[in-house]
This record gives structure tokens, C-alpha cells and sequence, in this order.
């Protein structure tokens, strides 16, 4: 038997308790939450399988099978699931209170035995008075159909062998609608070897996974069995999508049979690796894309317009492209103006052919059926009284298929992929489906057309080429290297002609790796697909993680408002010209549960219609991606990234939704620099590995301008390094302030540019700012609306304007996102020196692959402030390998400063790092305890008034609230647990009370951000308090520690809101000196008073929350809550 820690059993309890006590709460609403709590049990159940499984249904059916369980529990168990997906999914369906007794019941007793805690009597005493009208049996009902559609648990496979081998498969598969079923899958190839081999799938398919499979039907003699059709499609874990252009690539000619294809599902782990060059061919067909942009949405369109706009937004490929042999050459530019202007006519004609009909351009789609996701070129829309849709694809290549041939395979393909993706989207569609080569002259016909709605062989066999991709992706997460060794060997597959060099590089480059950079590889490998896994479907690690990405169309409407994903009742009020959006709400954004915004300025995102608001169906419609631009009480300010787009589109619904995006280039990136790494030159190698010590010259001299004596020392060593230096900066010792601009004013010469990168855009707008205020010129890559900014050089100046200035700049600062994305800069500017900052939040991936192309790097971080944002569990990006431990890498979520730190200090090579030690921040009370706990006691305090004595502010102590800022610098106020998870109403009250007095001591002094900011670790919790704010206060910074790290304020407010210890783990990082990095990162935020609040029942069972609490109360900080606390007269005495 399985069991779940009691803890977790407790809290599940809890949940139950505080829905049934919910009065606002009817059953159609309480019902998912039991859901959700029978899902986080079971996640809790499988924490430690050694799969990944994915759903409630194949978590349950995992444990059922692999450890002997009661019939009623596994009954009650699936009976909750379907009866709940039922009322979440059916709209018009009302559960009535007995449904939702009987859900209570059968939830509490799953629980129950899975945590060996006996059911509470509160719960009990829910349900007794309707127990045997509870437990009355529904005969089950399996429907007739001539077909079956249906996603399924795969609970076994058989693949027969002998003379049968080959033929079929038989799946046990577990469905809800269809019960535990045999599923025959057919190889229905003839003796041409024409049809489909559906029988292939047992080989892909593992035991507890999900599929979806279509156009089934039953045996007519047989009460369980199904079978395959020539028309069935199966899917392998529909959730995990794929994009339809990336799949399509996959298809290739097979040069030994004329005309027929051959699926290699191997050059899309290849293409993972590497980045696209920057070419002619591209830009040509960016211009291409725009002139139909332009063509169908500007009455007024002009070519010239048009080139000059791509010109502009891709001025830095355009250097790429000029500056091809060194020099900028200005007659590659005007080769790329006069290709592209010669598929003007056939664009204008295949438009015109359309005149009357709604074009739609670059809708995106995405089909939780099929596993699919694209964006199309044209989707042509003949209106609501017709189904009919057309999809266009433009390809705009010189080499166009001729008219005997028709069309080139890939791109077959991908129209196939786009006609699977409108059909789950708009299933009575109807329509032709076209792909345009936009080079072809008109008399050889460039509009040609796909007949993909009936290619049901060529579809299945794309779905299956899919399915084997998906599981290489899902082995690879759990470290099966085989699907990427395959690439290796000799059955390769079929490749384009333009990889040939690739291909062999890549083969090369892999085989000749020894074995530490091998095992370095392969356990980064297996770090980064597992973070793409989570990442895209979640992960069964811990009880309170979500599905990834496929939240999106998973989740249940009360589960996103729950977890504060997704905002709903927007109204469109304003749209730009350039799609900036305002949308609306009807009330105060924090004053409902069902529109408290986490989303911040920068968030990507998804908007969505919903015509009814009381239904959520992402899927449904085209996919609108966007990113936040603003966000204020009433309204949130959203700017698309599809800027062709109707604005008629918006009068389809009066409400709509915005939900979380999810971005896949970012994994593709550290996998492409995982790569060039490898392919690094020996001596960058072994720097990197730690196996080579930095070197330094040491007669090189510096003058010293205003800094303190470790800020000159740190910086005359990084000026010095000829290969890397490292410097630790506690909070306030001005490691980016003063530090990293001076090194960069001694760095920075004709002969020595210089890269300036950073995690965040907050750091680079810092760094930007404060080079700019010593007149130190930049470059800033990226868009914005400063004169130092790419986007705004490119948009003022002309291109050969642009590399001169460009040539002649010696700083250039990024985000790191940003600069792998923009190496090509590399073609046409040289770089001596590196300096990272923020290096200790940034995992080794997201920068090795770029660091060969500098002498020297330079790394500002600090290891006990906040790690590397990373999606899977500390567990599973754990890795014991003697090898690597070597290397001092034992867990790849950490940082590259980090681990050359620790190699460092192992090593006894102590020129190679230093720390700062003078902090600027803290009051001398607030720092004692950070500087003894997490740094050694090497900080120190360099300003008087950093120990002054605590202001009295008497005449305000008719407040009680006074005493939190006169008693002590250091606070802490005890509360009591709250029922609800994540949320602490005591606390929030207080808080809001604390910067209500806050604000009025200060008077006009007060600035929201700079007096006060309240950090709290829930999200649930942030809303709650924003709740109890006062309007006119509700400027001030409620967030999480992550988004407080780098800033500071007078008084930080920290609100804990915890009610359990197993929640203690979500509000800690630990290093592996049990340094716990949240909480040095939320006390060191203050500088001169620090108030904390939370249950110190619950954190006391931390040792470092202990020391706090303890510290606290030897400096009488220790403070029962002044609102709780009956006041006195004082004049009575």
C-alpha cells in the first residue's frame, strides 16, 4: 500500500473543510475544488515514480496498478473524476446538493486510506444524514455509436510475434466514457506497402500514458473489444504539442523511390541544436510576408513603405547581411529590394482573387487533439452563415516546385498539419487548402492546391511521425540517451542537402567528446528536456504543481481563478493602430477573487473570447498572443503580437479572457548553447569545467574613483583577469552601482568592447541608467523608446548610419535572453571582455555557449541571494555523478558563478574570486541577523546613520499600530493559522493597517516606491491584501520575493501566510550551505525597519525560521498584533 506523509493528509482535509464551510460556494462550484484536491493527492502519490505520468486519470490508474487497492476505493476515486470533469465541462449541467455530499464522501474516504488519517468528524457529519442514498450503485452504460472519438490511459500493450508479428497491437486502454477497453490498432499496408501501419504505436507507447484516438469502432461480437479504420488517427499524449512547421521539416524525399517520402523524426532533435543563419533568402521572405500584410490590410500600400518597415524592424539582420565580408556592403540590401519586389503581381492577383471575403493573416491555433500548434500565413473566412475556410500558405522561395511536380512534400506537410489544426478548432469546417509559391510566374500557376481533407494516410502517418518525436522528447527528460545517440549512426535518415555540413559537424563533434565533457553534455541534456516537459505538461514532483502550458486548456475556470491565472470579464475598451489593447473591467480589478491580476508588466499572454463568460474555451477560436503593458485598478493594457489583425475581429464577443502564454525558444536556446559549448575551443573548455586556474596581470594599475577599499580591490582584480574573475556582492554593497560601471569605465577602449549582460530587464535598465548618468555610451540590444535603445537607432537612422554607429561603440548591454538570440551581431562587431550580472541567476546553459567568443568574462552574482528561476523539482535536477562531482557540479539548477566558486575555493585559488563587504542598505539592526546568519559575519556597515537610534514618533501613539515602527527595527507579530491555504486574513488586515499608518506618518514624504513594500509568498495572499488597501494606497509593491530582488525600500512589510509545514518548502531556497535565499533575499529588501508576520507554530519547525523568531525576541521585537490587543487609557494611572 502507498501512502502520503500525514501532513499532506491533514492539509488535504483542511481543503475539503474550508470549500463545505464556504457558504457563497453551490455545488457546481465546490465540485471542481474536490477535484483538485483529488488530483493533488494524487500527484503526492506518484511523487517518486520514476516516469513522468500525466493527468488525474493516469496518476490514478499508475497507483491502483502497482499497488493492490480496495475495489470501493478505486470506484469512488474514478466515480469523483468523471462526475467532476462532467460538471466542470457540460455548462448546462447543475449538480445537486446530494451530488455534492456524494463527492465530499467518496473524496474523503480516498484520502483517507491513501494517508491512513481517519476521516474528521465535521466532514462526516457533511454527508451522514444521506450515506445510503450516497451509496446506491449506478449501473453503467457504455453508448452505442457507429464510431468512437476518445482520449484513453494506456494500462498495457501487447505486441504479437511469430507469424503474426507485425500485423497489430492490441492496447488495454482505460477511457470514461467506454470503461476499460482492448484496442486492436491495425497495420493496414498492402502488399505495395500502400495504406497505413497503425500497429507501429505499441512500440512508441508506454504504459500510463495518454492518447487520443479517432474514427474507432467497436466488434460487433465482442463486449470490450475495439479496432483501427483506415481513417483512424492516434495520438501519444495529446497535451505535449508540437509545431506543425518544425514537425513538416521532418518529411523528405526518399532518394531511392521517385516521389515518395520517408519521415525522419530524428532531424527534429537535430534542429533543436542549432540556430538558423541569418541569409538573403530569410529577409527576402520577410519582406514577402509583409508586402501580403500590407497588401490585404493598406489601402494605400506601397512597396517601398513596406521594405523600409521590414528594414527597420530587421535592421540588425540587414548589418548581418551588408556587412557579409567585413565592410558594409550596400549592394546586398538593394539585391534583397529587387528579388523580393518581384512577387508584387502574384500577390496582388491571388488577393484580388478573394475581394468580398474576410482575410484573416498569422491566426495561431492550437489542437489539444491532435497535439499540434501553428501559425498560418492566410485563413480565408467566407463568413458566419458558411463553415467554409481556406488556409493559404505563402512560401516565397526562389526554387518553387514546377507545375509537374506541384508541390514540395514539407510543405505538403506542414498545410496537412494546419488543415488538422482548423478542423479540431472549427470541426464542421469545409474548404480548400492551398499553398502559394509567391516566385512562380502567374501562367505556371502559384496558387496550387493541397487536397489534404482527404489524405488520411499521408495525416496518419505525419500524427505517428509526431508520436515518435514526442516520445524521444519524453525519454530524453528521464535521461534514455538512445533517441539522440540514433543520430549518430549510419541509419540516420533522409536530410536536406543544406544540412549535409550540419549533419556531419554535429556527428563529428559528439563522437570526439571525452568523457568529462561527455558527461557534462548528456546530464545538461537531460536538465533541459525535463525542464521543457514540465515546462509543457507538468510534472508529478510535488501535490501542488500544475499541468505546464496545458493548464491552458486543462484547467477548469475555478482552478485558473483559484491560482490567479487568468483574468475574465474584459471588455475591449481602446485599440491602437498598433494593437496596444486597453481592456476593461467592471469593477476593481483586486476587488473580486474572479479578477485579482498577477500579471505583470512584460507577462506573455493568450486572449481569448468568451461569449459567455461563465465558459472558458481557449480552444476555440484563433489564439491572440500578447504581451502586458500595463496594469492598473480598473484595466490591464495588453499590446498584440499579430499586428494584422481586424479590429472587426473584436465585435465577435462583448467579454474575453487572458490566460498565460508559454514561449518554447527559450529551451531551444539552451540547447543550441549547450552545443556551441562543446564545440568551444580547449582552453574555454577547461576554464569552464574548472580545470584550468584564470590567470591575472598583475601590473596593471587603475585609479581609484570614490569606491571603498573591497568595491577598488574586486574591481582592479576583474580589470586585471585575463580570463574570468568572480565577485560576490551581499545585498546593498553597490556590486552593479558602483562596481560593474567601473569596470567598465576602465574597460571600456577602442580596442576593448565591451558585453554588458543581465537576467532581467530591471538590471539592464539599471545598468543602462547608470552608465548613461557618467556619460558612458551604450547600446542597449532589444526594443524600447530610449535613444540608446536597437530599435529606436533603428528606427531614426538610416542602415549605413546605423553601423557607424555601431562600429564606433564600445558598450552594448542585454538581457541574456536577448543577446543568444542576437548573436549574429558577433558577424560584424568584435567583443574583448563579458561582465554578467545577476550571474547567480542564471543556470550554466543559458550563457556557456556564448562565452567562447570573449577573452574574458567577468561575473557579478551573489549565491545566498536568489537562484535561477527552474520548473522542476530539486530532486529531479539533482544528478550524482562522480565525473561531474569532480567538477563541484552536483545539481544543474545552480549557477555557473556558483559552481567555478566552489571549484575555486576547493582548488585554494583565491585570486580568482572576491566579495564586498561594505553594505550601503540596512540599518545595523536589520543586517545582524543576514550578516551572522548567511554571510559570516563578513558584512559591515559603512554609514553613520545606518546606526541611528530608532525614531520615537510620539504623536502618533494614539495608533497601536505605532508601537510596530518605535518598539524595534526588527519585528515580528505572531498570527493565527487561517482555514484557508495561502491566504492569512489577520495578516492581510495588518498589513493594510501598517501602511495605511505608514503613509500617514510620512505625510508628504511618503513615495510608494520608496517607503514601503510588502512581500508575501502566494499570490492568493497578494490579492487578499490589495482587498483591505485603501484605494489611494495601492501603488505601493505587494509581490513576491522574486520580484523584489535588486530593490529596496525604507520599510519592508513581509506577510508569510503560511498554515502548514509542508507549504514551508514553497518560501524557501536553500543552497548547499542551508542558506535559505528567500528569506536573506525579503529581510535585506529593508533599510530601516523590517516588520514580519506569520504563524510561528508553523515556522519555528524551520531552523532558520527559529533563529530569526529567536533573534527577534532577544532585541524585544516580539510583538503581539496591535489591533488584537485591548488599549488602555494611560491618563487613568
Amino acid at each position: 500500500m502507498k501512502n502520503i506523509d500525514k501532513q499532506i493528509g491533514i492539509l488535504l482535509f483542511e481543503r475539503i473543510q474550508e470549500t463545505i464551510e464556504n457558504k457563497t460556494l453551490n455545488p457546481k462550484e465546490k465540485i471542481p475544488k474536490y477535484r483538485s484536491i483529488l488530483d493533488d493527492l494524487f500527484k503526492a502519490l506518484t511523487v517518486d515514480a520514476n516516469q513522468y505520468i500525466s493527468g488525474l486519470n493516469a496518476r490514478s490508474i499508475f497507483i491502483f496498478n502497482e499497488y493492490e487497492t480496495p475495489k470501493n476505493i478505486v470506484d469512488n476515486t474514478h466515480t469523483l473524476r468523471k462526475f467532476a470533469n462532467q460538471v466542470v465541462h457540460e455548462t448546462e449541467f447543475q449538480p445537486t446538493e446530494l451530488d455534492d455530499k456524494k463527492c465530499v464522501y467518496q473524496l474523503a474516504e480516498v484520502i483517507s486510506y491513501f494517508s491512513n488519517i481517519t476521516i474528521p468528524s465535521k466532514i462526516q457529519e457533511y454527508y451522514q444524514l444521506f450515506i445510503d442514498e450516497i451509496k446506491k450503485k449506478t449501473a453503467f452504460k457504455r453508448p452505442i455509436l457507429p464510431t468512437y472519438d476518445f482520449y484513453a490511459v494506456v494500462e498495457d500493450v501487447f505486441i504479437p510475434f511469430g507469424e503474426i508479428e507485425g500485423k497489430f497491437c492490441v492496447l488495454t486502454c482505460n477511457t470514461d466514457s467506454l470503461g476499460v477497453i482492448k484496442l486492436k490498432l491495425w497495420n493496414n499496408k498492402n502488399e505495395n506497402g500502400f495504406g497505413s501501419d497503425l500497429s507501429v504505436f505499441g512500440k512508441i507507447v508506454e504504459p500510463y500514458q495518454n492518447i487520443y484516438v479517432t474514427n474507432v469502432k467497436k466488434y460487433k461480437d465482442k463486449e470490450d473489444e475495439f479496432y483501427t479504420t483506415d481513417k483512424s488517427y492516434v495520438v501519444l499524449e495529446p497535451d505535449y504539442l508540437i509545431d506543425a512547421k518544425e514537425l513538416s521539416e521532418c518529411r523528405q524525399f526518399n532518394n531511392k523511390s521517385f516521389g515518395k517520402y520517408e519521415d525522419n523524426p530524428l532531424l527534429y532533435i537535430l534542429n533543436r541544436f542549432t540556430k538558423g543563419e541569418i541569409t538573403d533568402r530569410i529577409m527576402v521572405g520577410n519582406i514577402v510576408g509583409k508586402m501580403l500584410d500590407d497588401i490585404v490590410t493598406d489601402e494605400n500600400y506601397n512597396y517601398k513603405s513596406s521594405f523600409e518597415t521590414v528594414m527597420r524592424e530587421n535592421s540588425f539582420g540587414m548589418l548581418c547581411i551588408a556587412n557579409e565580408k567585413g565592410t558594409y556592403d550596400r549592394s546586398k540590401i538593394q539585391a534583397i529590394y529587387i528579388e523580393a519586389n518581384e512577387h508584387e503581381k502574384q500577390l496582388k492577383q491571388i488577393i484580388q482573387s478573394y475581394k468580398g471575403k474576410e482575410i484573416i493573416l498569422e491566426p495561431t491555433f492550437i489542437s489539444n487533439k491532435y497535439g499540434l500548434q501553428g501559425r498560418l500565413d492566410m485563413l480565408i473566412d467566407y463568413g458566419s452563415e458558411s463553415h467554409q475556410k481556406e488556409i493559404i500558405e505563402l512560401k516565397s522561395s526562389k526554387n518553387y516546385p514546377g507545375t509537374n511536380i506541384g508541390l514540395y512534400l514539407n510543405h505538403e506537410a506542414q498545410t496537412m498539419c494546419y488543415d488538422l489544426l482548423i478542423s479540431s478548432t472549427y470541426p464542421d469546417r469545409i474548404g480548400y487548402n492551398s499553398i502559394l509559391y509567391s516566385s512562380a510566374p502567374i501562367e505556371e500557376k502559384p496558387l496550387r492546391n493541397v487536397d489534404a481533407g482527404k489524405k488520411y494516410l499521408s495525416k496518419q502517418e505525419l500524427l505517428m511521425l509526431r508520436n515518435r518525436i514526442v516520445s524521444s522528447e519524453l525519454k530524453l527528460a528521464r535521461g534514455i540517451y538512445e533517441p539522440f545517440f540514433e543520430i549518430l549512426s549510419e541509419s540516420f535518415g533522409p536530410y536536406p542537402k543544406f544540412l549535409e555540413d550540419l549533419v556531419v559537424e554535429f556527428k563529428s563533434t559528439i563522437e570526439n567528446l571525452d568523457e568529462t565533457l561527455k558527461a557534462y553534455f548528456l546530464g545538461f541534456l537531460r536538465f533541459i528536456y525535463r525542464e521543457l516537459q514540465v515546462a509543457k505538461i507538468g510534472s508529478n514532483d510535488s501535490y501542488n504543481k500544475s499541468n505546464g502550458y496545458a493548464e491552458l486548456w486543462k484547467a477548469s475556470k475555478s482552478d485558473k481563478i483559484e491560482n490567479y491565472d487568468v483574468l475574465i470579464y474584459l471588455k475591449v475598451k481602446e485599440i491602437s493602430d498598433d494593437f496596444h489593447i486597453k481592456l476593461s473591467l467592471d469593477k476593481n480589478i483586486f476587488s473580486s477573487v474572479v479578477n485579482v491580476s498577477s500579471f505583470r508588466v512584460g507577462d506573455t499572454a493568450i486572449l481569448y473570447p468568451t461569449p459567455n463568460p461563465d465558459e472558458i474555451h481557449p480552444l476555440k477560436s484563433q489564439i491572440l498572443k500578447c504581451y502586458v503593458v500595463s496594469v492598473d485598478m480598473n484595466s490591464i493594457e495588453i499590446s498584440l503580437i499579430n499586428k494584422q489583425l481586424n479590429k472587426n475581429y473584436f465585435a465577435i464577443s462583448e467579454y474575453w479572457a487572458l490566460d498565460r502564454d508559454f514561449r518554447e525558444t527559450g529551451y531551444k536556446q539552451l540547447l543550441q548553447q549547450l552545443y556551441e559549448f562543446v564545440k568551444s575551443e580547449n582552453r574555454v573548455i577547461d576554464l569552464v569545467l574548472g580545470l584550468s586556474r584564470p590567470e591575472f596581470d598583475s601590473s596593471i594599475e587603475i585609479p581609484n574613483n570614490g569606491l571603498d577599499e573591497m568595491q577598488f580591490e574586486n574591481v582592479k582584480n576583474a580589470v586585471r583577469a585575463k580570463d574570468y574573475y568572480l565577485i560576490q556582492g551581499p545585498p546593498g554593497t553597490g556590486k552593479t552601482s558602483k562596481v560593474l560601471v567601473e569596470i567598465v569605465r576602465n574597460l571600456a577602449k577602442p580596442e576593448n568592447d565591451i558585453m554588458v549582460v543581465a537576467f532581467t530587464n530591471r538590471a539592464v535598465d539599471e545598468i543602462c541608467e547608470k552608465l548613461q548618468s557618467l556619460n558612458i555610451n551604450c547600446i542597449r540590444l532589444g526594443k524600447g523608446d530610449k535613444p540608446y535603445y536597437w530599435s529606436d537607432l533603428a528606427g531614426r537612422l538610416k542602415l549605413d548610419e546605423l553601423n557607424e554607429v555601431v562600429q564606433s561603440n564600445n558598450v552594448f548591454v542585454s538581457t541574456i535572453s536577448t543577446f543568444a538570440n542576437s548573436l549574429d551581431i558577433l558577424k560584424f562587431k568584435k567583443f574583448e571582455t563579458l561582465i554578467i550580472d545577476e550571474a547567480s541567476q542564471v543556470i550554466e546553459p543559458q550563457i556557456i555557449g556564448f562565452l567562447k567568443y570573449f577573452k574574458k568574462w567577468i561575473f557579478i552574482g551573489d549565491e545566498n541571494q536568489l537562484p535561477a528561476v527552474v520548473v522542476q523539482s530539486e530532486n529531479d535536477s539533482k544528478y550524482d555523478d562522480a565525473i561531474l562531482n569532480d567538477l563541484s557540479l552536483k545539481n544543474f539548477r545552480e549557477s555557473l558563478f556558483y559552481r567555478l566558486k566552489k571549484n575555486a575555493i576547493k582548488k585554494s585559488w583565491d585570486d580568482c574570486f572576491g566579495t564586498l563587504k561594505f553594505q550601503y542598505r540596512m540599518h545595523a539592526d536589520i543586517a545582524e541577523f543576514p550578516k551572522k546568519e548567511f554571510y559570516k559575519n563578513k558584512l559591515e556597515e559603512s554609514e553613520d546613520s545606518q546606526r541611528e537610534k530608532i525614531p520615537n514618533y510620539e504623536s502618533y501613539n494614539n495608533n497601536p499600530i505605532n508601537i510596530l515602527l518605535t518598539k524595534s527595527r526588527v519585528v515580528f507579530v505572531p498570527s493565527k493559522v487561517d482555514l484557508r491555504s495561502k491566504i492569512n486574513d489577520e495578516e492581510a488586515k495588518l498589513v493594510a493597517e501598517t501602511v495605511k499608518h505608514i503613509a500617514t506618518v510620512f505625510g508628504d514624504d511618503f513615495n510608494p516606491n520608496e517607503t514601503v513594500g510588502v512581500i508575501t509568498p502566494f499570490r492568493a495572499q497578494i490579492a487578499n491584501i490589495r482587498n483591505h488597501l485603501d484605494n489611494k494606497l495601492q501603488d505601493i509593491t505587494i509581490d513576491t520575493v522574486e520580484r523584489f530582488q535588486g530593490s529596496e525600500r525604507k520599510i519592508i512589510i513581509v506577510s508569510f501566510a503560511v498554515k502548514s509545514t509542508t507549504q514551508l518548502g514553497a518560501i524557501q531556497s536553500l543552497n548547499d550551505e542551508g542558506v535559505d535565499r528567500k528569506l536573506n533575499v525579503a529581510i535585506t529588501r529593508a533599510k530601516d525597519h523590517l516588520i514580519l508576520i506569520g504563524s510561528e507554530d508553523v515556522l519555528i519547525k524551520d531552523k532558520t525560521f527559529k533563529k530569526l523568531i529567536d533573534f527577534i525576541k532577544e532585541k524585544n521585537g516580539y510583538l503581539l498584533n496591535p489591533l488584537k490587543v485591548k488599549s488602555v487609557p494611560t491618563d487613568l494611572f
